[in-house]
């Protein structure tokens, strides 16, 4: 989805659709569950189930029985990545780290690292591995100073998690008839141990499904340090 339908959201960034036809907590507003890397929201929806708004969305694309994929790679070879919504393609350099989103047909959708808001697809299936692509080499000295090394990392997903956070209810916002803070993920560490807490919102609960995902993203993203991650519906605890 391009700018301006998120007012703030990147564009083209993928938000998966998790249940098409779901409520509110209210019992009775239709609306449409989806996840942005790992965030759930909700879309008002109307009574067939079309979401509401399309038209401030912008340019848009919807796909069906796709592959999700979370995972880092690093490009091998020269390859060409497809704009989202055209033919067009761009050169990528051998050494390019990107994040695979999912998986369309022979091609996959990659998340350019270090170029925010830059999109696009790739010919890069599992028959290429280690021709075209290789999985992300884990960063030598993480289990010299696990928690050091691991604070880096989260600090970088709860960044990120809080720009989407800001950018949607900038949205919402906009279709709402009073305006509501965004919640942000706040990091605190002491005696070797992470904390993660998210701060400003009115129902602790309201996030619990959110903030599982938010846990097992940050699990992966800190694995082979030999740490532990555990979670409450609003709190993530990393540490020995």
């Amino acid at each position: 989805m391009p700018h301006p339908a998120s007012r703030g959201i990147l564009p083209w960034v993928p938000i998966q659709v998790v249940t098409a036809r779901d409520m509110l907590s209210d019992g009775f507003t239709p609306a449409m569950r989806v996840a942005v890397h790992g965030e759930t929201f909700y879309l008002l929806t109307d009574e067939r189930g079309n979401p509401l708004h399309l038209d401030d969305a912008g340019r848009r694309a919807w796909h069906r029985n796709v592959v999700a994929e979370d995972d880092t790679v690093e490009i091998l070879r020269s390859l060409g990545l497809r704009a989202p919504a055209s033919t067009l393609r761009s050169p990528l350099s051998p050494g390019t780290r990107v994040r695979r989103e999912f998986r369309a047909g022979s091609e996959t959708y990659v998340a350019l690292l270090g170029t925010p808001g830059r999109f696009g697809w790739l010919n890069i299936e599992q028959r290429d591995r280690g021709r075209l692509w290789q999985p992300e080499q884990r960063q030598p000295g993480i289990t010299a100073k696990p928690v050091q090394a691991a604070e880096v990392r989260v600090r970088q997903i709860l960044r990120s998690v809080n720009v989407v956070l800001d950018s949607l209810y900038a949205f919402l916002n906009t279709h709402a008839p009073s305006v509501r803070r965004p919640p942000q993920w706040v990091l605190e560490g002491s005696d070797g141990t992470l904390r993660c807490t998210l701060e400003g919102l009115h129902d602790p609960d309201a996030m619990e499904e959110s903030t599982a995902v938010l846990a097992k993203r940050i699990e992966l993203a800190v694995s082979g340090a030999g740490l532990r991650v555990s979670h409450t519906a609003s709190s993530i605890r990393i540490g020995p």
